[in-house]
């Protein structure tokens, strides 16, 4: 096929349309995990008491505000249409995930939008698993494109703090909008501000929910919100000598994760000549950094490095959707039968020996890839994109 037809806009259209078909077919046949009924039983609340009765009832609810408001305005959607609640939610990130695919269009060309449209990662965490990462991937990847073209402030803030306002680990993308020129900043960072003013509706609504809840983005012993991490390093450091191994992994997490907010400030912010990295390749660090942020091993964190990383480095993006597919093969095989009505995963979250090992290997690849961004200058990496 002649590179002619291979760049033609309606080639592209019909790979994003396929890609979005493969993710509707999923989202139908299948109930997806544990985290849909999660999403079912938060909008429910939220629908008939409020966001912050979510916050007081279940201690697990981490989401910000916005997050809570749009799942719910679903949740009523599809009851007033008798739809299945997980349906039309997996159809929505469906859909925004198809932004996705049009940023990497845009951003990479064939082959990388190709490598992400068929990737099983990509399918397993949008039209299986049943959560906002592909929320979060599109709207920070449409914000961080508008920064590095250097247009539309105002819109690409929003985006950015919108990104933020779904799922927190989105405010390390805001320092890019520091890249602007001096008088487009106020306008970009005004945009930013609108959304993220929703967060204060949480702190209103149930401070203590908020801080121990939404900040912190994790499991009890893994905090990463900054206020709550300096309070627990504090705490380690003082107690890690009665107990020393146990203390030293419980430790690490909060010091490794405030050394990435720090680190992915620092890039953001606009280090990108001391490091002789293309903007691509500084946004690409700083959504892997995301997945340093995750609260947990799983699966549908490792989406976000993964548009980026099909722009700049597709030969890893084969391997990485390789592995990933196997695993994502194995935990939907061993979760996909659900048990009294529930998915699998409801009632045994252990994923299966398989799954973990192929998981692992991604992940490795995912670090290769970022050090291998990290160590590369600015004409090596763009040589990678098409």
């Amino acid at each position: 096929m002649s590179p002619k037809i291979l760049n033609s806009p309606f080639i592209y259209i019909f790979i994003i349309i396929l890609g979005l078909i493969f993710r509707l077919v999923l989202a139908c046949e299948t109930f997806g995990t544990n985290d849909v009924f999660t999403w079912y039983e938060f909008c429910k609340v939220a629908s008939t008491t409020g966001i912050s009765e979510v916050y007081i009832k279940y201690p697990n609810a981490n989401h910000p505000p916005l997050s809570l408001w749009l799942m719910s305005l679903i949740y009523r959607t599809a009851d007033s249409f008798n739809l299945p609640f997980y349906l039309l939610f997996k159809v929505v990130v469906s859909i925004f995930d198809a932004i996705t695919m049009g940023i990497i269009a845009f951003q990479g060309g064939f082959i990388s939008l190709a490598l992400y449209a068929f990737s099983p990662v990509a399918l397993y965490t949008v039209g299986y698993h049943g959560n906002t990462d592909s929320v979060v991937v599109a709207l920070g990847l449409v914000g961080a494109t508008l920064v590095t073209y250097r247009k539309y402030p105002f819109i690409a803030g929003i985006f950015i703090g919108s990104c933020s306002s779904i799922k927190l680990i989105g405010v390390l993308l805001l320092p890019f909008l520091w890249r602007y020129e001096a008088r487009c900043r106020p306008f970009a960072i005004l945009g930013a501000i609108i959304p993220l003013s929703t967060l204060f509706l949480g702190m209103y609504l149930t401070p203590y929910q908020f801080l121990n809840q939404v900040l912190r983005y994790s499991p009890p012993f893994d905090y990463w919100g900054i206020p709550m991490l300096i309070t627990m390093i504090a705490y380690e450091w003082r107690t890690m000598w009665s107990n020393f191994p146990k203390e030293l992994i419980s430790i690490y997490v909060p010091i490794a994760k405030v050394a990435t907010v720090w680190v992915s400030l620092w890039i953001g912010k606009g280090s990108r000549t001391s490091l002789k990295l293309s903007e691509r390749g500084d946004i690409f660090l700083v959504m892997g950094a995301f997945v340093a942020l995750a609260p947990g091993f799983g699966m549908q964190y490792l989406i976000y490095p993964l548009p980026l990383m099909c722009c700049l480095l597709p030969k890893k993006a084969i391997m990485y959707n390789l592995f990933g597919g196997v695993a994502a093969l194995a935990l939907i095989k061993h979760f996909y039968q659900p048990v009294n009505g529930m998915p699998a995963s409801f009632h045994n979250s252990t994923s299966p020996p398989l799954a973990i090992f192929f998981l692992f290997l991604t992940w490795v690849v995912m670090v290769d890839s970022l050090f291998s961004v990290l160590y590369k200058d600015k004409v090596a990496v763009d040589k990678t994109i098409r």
